[in-house]
């Protein structure tokens, strides 16, 4: 045992060299985070500007106009020209008589378009106050996003998961392996947890950018089912294409194992009191992960059976 042991540490290691060598690899699994990290990022940059106070050239006869233009956090500025001020790109908005020039659009340009429209006798103004979501709707949108992050990670955990035992099989690399003098789930195992703890990496990363950013509402209880998704959705791609055995194709198994996957994920939300203590099934069910990650971890152990039966015979 303890010989079986050393060699499962020993290809580890290995196999994870192999995964983080290859450039796509690396680039698929970083997408996801850059995309959510990226967009998370672009948004509040365009909240941070909104929340800004720009310039608006107002003339002498406009000054009574300060102080509501204040109170949106805008910075009024008495000019001679206010029309000439914003065509040489000192200010971001003019008023001139009964007209309004503005550089942009949005919720502070709705909101000086109201003032001149109070101040001018206009018969409607238009509304640009949009009500915030309040805080749990706010966190429940961050517990959705780091959800579809980990289902997107458990995909290409199928994916990685049959894909690694399919290569290694057409290129020859399993029967080396098999030469090695050791119990043959070994070889499964090996590849099994290689490719679970390259995703973990990623999905870790990916989950506390978006906490950091947004909130997901327990990081902790995030990261555990993801990890958990990941642990039982490559052992169901390692299972699928070690049990087909040696002279199946890839597109067979590999359908079966994602047909499995998608069950799981939709029996969290059909059952979310019995999905919540299954791999994938918990991440729309909630709770703590625990269980589920317990559980990824036997499905891990049965994948790596599964390929040992298979070229066995």
């Amino acid at each position: 045992m303890k010989r079986d042991l050393h060699a499962l540490g020993r290809l580890t290691r290995s196999h994870l060299q192999r995964l983080m060598r290859e450039g796509i690899v690396v680039r698929s699994l970083a997408f996801p985070v850059v995309l959510t990290g990226g967009t998370l990022m672009l948004t509040l940059a365009v909240v941070a500007w909104d929340r800004a106070s720009p310039v608006v050239a107002i003339q002498e006869q406009d000054r009574a106009l300060v102080p509501a233009l204040e109170a949106i956090a805008t910075r009024p500025v008495v000019v001679d020209d206010a029309v000439a001020a914003f065509d040489d790109g000192d200010a971001w908005a003019a008023i001139s008589g009964d007209h309004l020039y503005l550089s942009a659009t949005g919720r502070k340009a709705l909101a000086v378009e109201g003032i001149v429209r109070d101040a001018r006798g206009a018969a409607w103004r238009p509304d640009p106050e949009v009500p915030l979501p309040a805080a749990p709707a706010a966190a429940e949108f961050g517990k959705r996003v780091a959800a579809l992050i980990s289902g997107v990670y458990a995909l290409y955990g199928v994916v990685f998961g049959a894909g690694i035992v399919a290569r290694d099989r057409e290129g020859g690399t399993l029967e080396v392996e098999a030469t090695l003098g050791v119990r043959r789930w070994v070889h499964g195992t090996s590849r099994w947890i290689a490719a679970s703890v390259v995703l973990v990496g990623f999905v870790a990363i990916g989950l506390t950018s978006v906490d950091a950013l947004l909130g997901t509402g327990g990081l902790a209880a995030a990261i555990t089912n993801g990890a958990a998704a990941i642990l039982g959705a490559t052992a169901l791609g390692t299972a699928a294409m070690g049990a087909a055995g040696p002279r199946s194709r890839f597109s067979g198994p590999l359908s079966a194992a994602l047909i499995a996957a998608t069950a799981l994920f939709g029996l969290g939300y059909a059952l979310p009191s019995f999905g919540q203590w299954l791999p994938m099934a918990s991440l729309a069910a909630g709770g703590s992960g625990v269980a589920p990650l317990v559980i990824g971890v036997l499905f891990g152990a049965a994948a790596g059976a599964s390929l040992a039966r298979a070229d066995a015979a």
